[in-house]
């Protein structure tokens, strides 16, 4: 991934952060919509107000299931609309793909 943006891609350019498919887990969501608004994990800490090692947790799946508080300062940042403010909605309410269980 060169310059920090998914293929295809420039820093010039947004493209619709969400594909269509099989709902995704809340932090494949939020590193999808991060990427698409041109934002480092640091930025987007600042923006939101939380840790930069917070965000990159959530991204990773290290922490699954984010607060209420979390999910609003990163939607108070990244301001998800239409499709892809539904995927971020249903995402954070834990309608994502399962883990197996370890």
């Amino acid at each position: 991934m060169a310059g920090g943006y998914p293929p295809g891609t420039t820093a010039g350019t947004r493209e619709r952060a969400m594909v269509s498919g099989s709902p995704s887990s809340f932090g494949e969501v939020l590193r999808r919509l991060r990427l698409a608004a041109g934002l480092t994990q640091e930025a987007l800490a600042e923006r939101s107000g939380l840790s930069a090692r917070g965000i990159s947790d959530l991204e990773r799946g290290v922490n699954r299931t984010p607060r209420k508080d979390t999910i609003a300062l990163l939607a108070k940042a990244l301001r998800p609309v239409g499709d892809d403010g539904a995927a971020f909605a249903a995402a954070a309410a834990g309608r994502g793909p399962r883990a197996a269980p370890r």
